[in-house]
């Protein structure tokens, strides 16, 4: 068995984005008890997972939001550039 673990972003109701952000795979036949469900270590995995989608995604909606000037709404001019977006000369 494969189990799937997705993070949804909404915003207002609408979907923006759907992300898999963990799988886990288990043996579907001659389960134990102490074999049902998720181990300690498969748990942290995924949550750690989970939380980082969780923040990545606010992090780019803050940065987003940002960029808009508080008085007129349009986007503020950037002051620099990071090395890395730098257009070429």
């Amino acid at each position: 068995m494969e189990f799937i673990v997705w993070v949804e972003t909404r915003l207002a109701g609408k979907k923006l984005e759907i992300h898999e952000v963990a799988k886990v795979e288990r043996e579907a036949t001659g389960i134990g008890l102490e074999e049902l469900g998720l181990t300690l270590a498969d748990a942290k995995t995924v949550l750690k997972q989970v939380q980082e989608r969780i923040v990545q995604i606010q992090i780019e909606a803050l940065s987003e939001a940002a960029k808009a000037c508080r008085n007129c709404g349009r986007n503020q001019r950037m002051k620099d550039w990071p090395d890395s977006r730098r257009p070429p000369v």
